[in-house]
Parts: C-alpha cells; structure tokens; sequence
C-alpha cells in the first residue's frame, strides 16, 4: 500500500516529533528542590530549642512531599502541576505588593513567564495535629527579620522595580529590587531592617534551582 503523505510532510511530522522530545528533555532538566534538616522551636523571643520529638509528614500549598522524624525534616518538589502557576504579573502582586503600594515602575524581561510560590511547609503528626514550620533568621534580638521564599518559574526572567513607602506612607520603605530568577527554583531572601526608622525591607535573590542555603534555621 502506498503511503498519502508527501515528503515535505514528513520532514514535518519529524521535525514536530524533534521539538516535543527536546522540550520534554528541557523539563526534565528542572532540579527538584530538596530542603532538609533540623526544626527548632521558639522558646521566647531570642531563643530556640531543637524539636527533637516532631514526627509527621509534610506538604506545602502547591505541592511536593516529605516528613519531619525526630525533629529531623527532609522536604522535595519537583515541577508544580501546570494549574498552579500564575503569570509573572499576577505572582509579583500577590507575593511582592498585595495592596498596590509598595514598588511601582515594575518591569517583566518575559512577560508571558509563568510563577509559583511557597514560603511555609504544611506538616501534620501522626494524631492528626497540623503544624507549620518556616525558613527564617534567628536576628529577631538585633533588629532584624529575616525569612526566606522559594520560587519556581518557567523560564529565565528578570524583574525590576522602584521601590517606595509602604504602609501607611512611612512605616516601611521598600528597597529597589532587580531579581535575576533562573528557570526552575529559586531561594529568595527577605530582610526587614528596625535599626533605623522608617524600616527597610530588601529582597535577594540567594540560590538557585535548589541550592541549599544554610544561613538560616527550620522554625516550627
């Protein structure tokens, strides 16, 4: 039997075929993030202890999985599912500016990126009791807040922003920001300065697609 297709819709057929397994191959490039080790607990306002007795299993609010035993946690997330990404404009003012008055001049490098963000994993023990459990500093006593966020995106993307006074027009003043996010994880730093008023919040971007940090602590 002879074949209806044509060779030019052959060589079109296999260059489809080429491109779908290379774009496949380019997901599976995408590092999985891999967070682990040990969780404290706040004993008051400058001081923690290690949460040696914390069993449960962990979950984030877009995905991934992992458990805490002994006080010991090991987290991983790999791709989001495709449902749980915004575009880079709906994930900047959710994450970055909620009220609308904190940057302005915001400008995408690729505008048509796509976002996903957790800045706390989800555990629960055993018994069914739910607790939470962050990345943050432990300079709270020398006037600074520190917490980190990790971000995922579809593609390289660089995104600039003015900076201004934030809550009630002199609270907060808000740092320019040019964060560089490489295509998959990203580690961003958040700092609120309270040595000097008004108080500065800067953000940095300081590891890339899942690359550990360890200049913080796990805090349930």
């Amino acid at each position: 039997m002879k074949s209806n297709h044509k060779p030019q819709q052959i060589i079109v057929i296999i260059a489809l075929i080429a491109f779908a397994m290379t774009a496949c191959r380019n997901v599976d490039r995408v590092t999985p993030l891999t967070l682990s080790g040990q969780v404290s607990e706040l004993i008051d306002d400058s001081r923690f202890s290690p949460g040696g007795t914390l069993n449960g299993v962990l979950t984030s609010a877009i995905g991934g999985e992992g458990t805490v035993i002994n006080g010991q946690m090991n987290f991983t997330i790999g791709i989001p599912d495709p449902s749980l990404l915004q575009s880079v404009e709906e994930f900047f003012h959710v994450f970055f500016d909620p009220e609308g008055y904190n940057y302005t001049n915001v400008i995408f490098s690729v505008p048509e990126a796509k976002a996903a963000f957790f800045n706390e994993l989800n555990g629960q023990t055993e018994n069914g009791e739910a607790f939470i459990i962050q990345r943050v500093g432990t300079n709270s006593d020398d006037g600074l807040l520190e917490a980190v966020s990790y971000i995922f995106v579809d593609r390289d993307i660089t995104i600039t922003a003015e900076g201004r006074a934030g809550e009630n027009g002199y609270i907060l003043v808000f740092d320019n920001i040019e964060l560089q996010f490489q295509r998959g994880w990203n580690v961003l730093f958040n700092k609120v300065d309270f040595f000097d008023f008004p108080f500065l919040v800067s953000l940095q971007v300081i590891s890339r697609n899942g690359s550990p940090y360890d200049g913080l602590i796990w805090l349930r």
